[in-house]
């Protein structure tokens, strides 16, 4: 059963990335873009009296141009420029034409997509990023699991007398640091998959604060662990000599 609900959690991960990967013309967040059409009368080319408008709208349904002149050099192909300040937002964009020629209207639209690398994301890389996650997921669990399985206590016998030290403790220590790291690269393919294939842009910068904040966090956890395997291995070293000399430890009777 539990095999099954993991097979099916897996399945449903993988149409997520495959049905947000889109077909149509792909660019990149930041840039200027040229969109154009082709201004047509009666089968024809347009006289050199056509006149285009154009409009954009960005994903968030947000009208960024609307019926504004496009620029043409022939009466063939019209020119609409989306700034660069305006194509920041990454998804679907809307755009749509109405030219006039010799008293002859014609509508024309099409969707193009912003992506932050400006590629198409494929249904392959999407079953990559998940790939990723689900074993670093599975790496970061499994070192937790042993985190706090493995006993780390020093051995003692029943009258309090220090027999050995357990050196597990380090190991757990060890375990735990990765288990931190595995749940940073899980942040961070969680943000990659909703950056390029799922599109929520309230998502997106979110995880990529929080992986920002864990990348900078890294050092100074490590630096931490560090500190306490060191004190630790400091206070073995006294019960280890104490043992020897037949001594208990401060405190115990």
């Amino acid at each position: 059963m539990k095999k099954f609900i993991s097979l099916l959690i897996f399945m449903i991960l993988i149409g997520y990335a495959t049905c947000f990967v889109s077909a149509v013309q792909t660019y990149k967040a930041g840039d200027s873009i040229d969109l154009r059409v082709f201004c047509t009368n009666n089968g024809t080319y347009c006289s050199a009296g056509a006149v285009c408008n154009g409009s954009v709208v960005d994903p968030k349904g947000m009208i960024l141009m609307s019926n504004v002149n496009m620029t043409t050099s022939d009466y063939v192909i019209f020119n609409l420029t989306l700034n660069s300040s305006n194509s920041t937002v990454n998804g679907e964009y809307q755009f749509s034409a109405f030219c006039l020629d010799q008293g002859k209207a014609k509508a024309d639209s099409f969707s193009f997509m912003i992506t932050p690398s400006g590629i198409e994301p494929t249904s392959s890389q999407g079953l990559m990023f998940i790939a990723l996650l689900v074993m670093t997921s599975f790496l970061m669990c499994l070192c937790l699991y042993f985190s706090f399985a493995l006993d780390g206590n020093n051995l003692y016998d029943v009258g309090g007398n220090f027999l050995k030290v357990n050196f597990n403790k380090y190991i757990k220590q060890g375990l735990l640091f990765f288990s931190y790291l595995f749940f940073t690269i899980n942040i961070y393919f969680a943000w990659q998959i909703s950056r390029n294939f799922l599109v929520i842009n309230i998502a997106t910068d979110l995880l990529r604060s929080f992986f920002m904040f864990l990348e900078i966090m890294t050092l100074p956890i490590f630096i931490g662990f560090v500190i306490t395997a060191l004190t630790k291995f400091v206070l073995d070293l006294r019960l280890d000599k104490l043992g020897k000399r037949g001594l208990k430890e401060y405190g115990k009777n």
